[in-house]
């Protein structure tokens, strides 16, 4: 029961700590101003990356900085039957 707790405890400083360091970065990644995507930055990529950004309509647009993405999963203790595997 106090083992329940003290994980408890643990995954919601975590959380905080989480949400914090993504609120930093979101922040600083909205303080710089960025340029324009410019056909010259453009045409030193390979071929097909140069069709899908024209396609896409980024000449002319600002980059895209910061990305915020939400994972989920769970991790899978080993058994003692799978040491074999790696």
């Amino acid at each position: 029961m106090e083992h329940d707790r003290l994980a408890e405890r643990k995954q919601k400083v975590m959380k905080r700590t989480i949400h914090n360091e993504a609120f930093e970065l979101m922040q600083q990644g909205e303080q710089t101003q960025p340029a324009l995507i410019t056909e010259a930055q453009v045409l030193g990529l390979p071929e097909p990356v140069q069709r899908y950004l024209s396609y896409a309509q980024v000449i002319g647009k600002e980059p895209i900085r910061t990305v915020r993405l939400k994972q989920q999963g769970s991790l899978l203790k080993k058994s003692p039957m799978d040491e074999d595997s790696p």
